[in-house]
């Protein structure tokens, strides 16, 4: 097929009425490919994508001329070896209005009209072609000197968006005028492409700025900023005009009577020209000076030279200014831990304790430094705390003592505490301390000290726990009692009773409190057997016998058992004369827990009643190993 281009006159409006004509004609539809079309755009470039079902071929004119991929010019027309038919013309066209003033397809046509003159690029890829079209950006050269004044201005307000963060202004002087009024700036073009976010040309102009004959400290500086920022640090110190850069920058800094702004900038401009050593000392004293973001770049320069231990004793000193903040010298002693350096991470967590609330995670990170079981010093200091602290604040740090190992320095408190300001909480580190005490004759002190005025009768109970733990059976019986007489009848404390009754041989105590229990009909197995064993051990062995009766009779009812329910079973069974009975269970239980003293014994028992004397012999050689 010939191409032939039709520019357009009078905008376009052949080429429209011709290619609408060709449009309509009945043959067209029957033979076009459905063609996917989609754009995108960035301030100086825009990119159409055609996406045919399958691959096809295709020729370019730009401007009645044939053209290769990057020319110049206002037109482009597309010829392909096949028809063309898309639904998304009329959505490309609103995409692209800013850049196209005409866009139509033909037969087997695409033709584009850019407002200005741009470069245009096609590329094919598979069933693919790619436009991309670039604003054409005038030279110097084209440019009058008549245009002189004009570029200063447009200069002067470049450098003014550039500064106000606004570069998104520079659009549209960008499309009136190009950006060749900026030739003799190119560090300024740079900054504003690269704000603009269009790299490449920012890349463009940096390159032109290396082309300058001289260029002052200032520039060279930020000719090193950009080629950071753009990624091309690996051309520092090796162009024309930043490979002498550090020792100029030293030159200055060495300068008395260079002012403090001034040298912070040349400071971090050695650092972009990667000048750690000479860096350091100016560094360091910024650091100490300044604190801040200069600390970090001080921290970061020692690491990337690997002198941590010169980091560390900077860390030493930095940590003892008294103005720094508490945020500040935690990070700090957190990088001493990171670097395994416990010592002196150490104190700068107690000193951040020191005022930090007993639930502080300060105050937290201390007692995982200490240890569970920190030194007596450090208990002290977690008591000193607890007795200068009210409340709940008093009660968290006793806690902290009573579970690192403080337990007894918390019992002293206590013995000290007047019983109106002992809260439940406080009250529970108390009953907790006490428990962590393995000092029968320190419970028992303050058990019966606080027993004396105590009428709350959970607190009571609790006393009774405590003193059970302890195997102090008679004062945990005072508990229990002085408990009946504030709620009496109380069941939990009449059982308690009961059974530390039973153990210390008083059976008709046992008999008194159980038999309490008894009188209500309730069917609680244990009650009913410790009941009758007590009856049973005082000598009233037939009075007992419908009670081990009564508890064999309650178990069989219950649905679930355990081995206690069975072991009193048995126990039962035994006392009723019916060991053939209780064998089995022990039998059972024995397979369990096998090396159970107690069960052996009474297993034992009951076969010598039932005559088994050989294997009863066994089992006695066995439980004497």
């Amino acid at each position: 097929m010939t191409l032939q281009i039709i520019k357009p006159k009078a905008k376009g409006l052949l080429t429209g009425l011709l290619l609408a004509i060709l449009i309509l004609m009945p043959w067209s539809k029957s033979h076009a490919e459905q063609v996917k079309i989609n754009s995108s755009k960035t301030e100086n470039h825009l990119q159409i994508v055609l996406e045919w079902p399958q691959a096809v071929s295709f020729k370019a004119r730009v401007d009645d001329a044939k053209a290769p991929s990057g020319t110049e010019g206002h037109e482009l027309l597309l010829s392909f070896n096949k028809s063309i038919e898309t639904f998304d013309l009329e959505k490309l066209t609103k995409n692209t209005s800013p850049w196209l003033e005409t866009l139509h397809t033909g037969y087997d046509t695409l033709l584009l009209q850019s407002r200005n003159k741009v470069t245009y690029k096609i590329f094919s890829e598979g069933n693919k072609i790619r436009i991309d079209i670039a604003r054409l950006l005038p030279e110097p050269a084209r440019q009058s000197s008549e245009a002189a004044p004009e570029n200063d201005l447009l200069i002067t307000f470049a450098e003014k968006v550039l500064a106000d963060n606004r570069p998104e202004l520079m659009n549209r002087i960008f499309d009136m005028h190009g950006d060749g009024f900026l030739s003799s700036r190119p560090l300024l073009a740079a900054q504003l492409m690269l704000a603009l976010e269009d790299r490449n040309s920012s890349l463009r102009w940096a390159q032109k700025a290396e082309n300058l004959p001289q260029m002052t400290l200032d520039e060279q500086i930020e000719l090193v900023g950009l080629y950071a920022k753009l990624g091309q640090s690996d051309k520092i110190g090796q162009t024309r005009n930043t490979r002498n850069l550090s020792q100029q920058i030293a030159g200055q800094l060495n300068d008395p009577n260079l002012p403090q702004s001034r040298k912070e900038d040349l400071v971090y401009a050695m650092l972009e020209v990667k000048a750690h050593e000479q860096a350091l000392p100016h560094l360091k004293q910024l650091a100490y000076q300044q604190g801040g973001d200069w600390v970090h770049s001080y921290e970061e320069t020692l690491t990337k030279l690997g002198r941590n231990k010169e980091l560390t004793r900077f860390y030493r000193m930095y940590i003892k200014n008294p103005g720094l903040a508490v945020d500040e010298k935690r990070r700090i002693a957190f990088l001493f831990l990171e670097d395994n350096n416990k010592a002196d991470a150490l104190p700068v967590f107690k000193e951040l304790a020191e005022t930090a609330s007993a639930e502080s995670s300060d105050v937290e990170q201390l007692l995982f430094l200490w240890g569970p079981r920190p030194a007596k010093s450090d208990r002290q200091w977690l008591a000193d705390r607890a007795k200068a602290s009210k409340n709940e604040e008093r009660t968290e740090w006793l806690w902290h003592l009573v579970n690192n190992g403080g337990a007894r320095e918390a019992v002293r408190l206590a013995m000290n505490e007047p019983a109106s300001e002992v809260t439940d909480h406080l009250f529970s580190v108390y009953v907790q301390a006490l428990g962590e005490l393995d000092d029968k004759k320190a419970v028992a002190s303050a058990l019966g000290q606080w027993m004396e005025t105590e009428t709350n009768p959970d607190r009571l109970f609790r006393y009774g726990t405590l003193a059970e733990d302890q195997s102090l059976l008679t004062l945990a019986n005072t508990a229990y009692e002085k408990l009946l007489e504030v709620r009496p009848g109380d069941k939990q404390a009449l059982k308690q009773l009961g059974w530390n009754s039973f153990y210390l041989n008083q059976w008709k105590d046992t008999q008194k409190y159980l038999g309490k229990i008894l009188t209500r009909n309730e069917n609680d197995w244990t009650t009913h057997y410790y009941y009758a064993e007590a009856m049973y051990l005082e000598g009233n062995i037939s009075e007992s016998l419908s009670f081990f009766q009564q508890t064999l009779e309650i178990i069989g009812k219950t649905s679930s058992t355990n081995p206690e329910m069975e072991m009193t079973k048995a126990l039962s069974l035994g006392r009723l004369g019916r060991q053939k009975e209780a064998l089995p269970i022990y039998e059972r239980l024995l397979k369990v827990s096998p090396r159970d003293k107690k069960l052996r014994v009474n297993y034992i028992s009951c076969l010598m009643e039932v005559g088994d004397y050989e294997q009863a012999s066994k089992w006695l050689t066995l439980t004497a190993k």
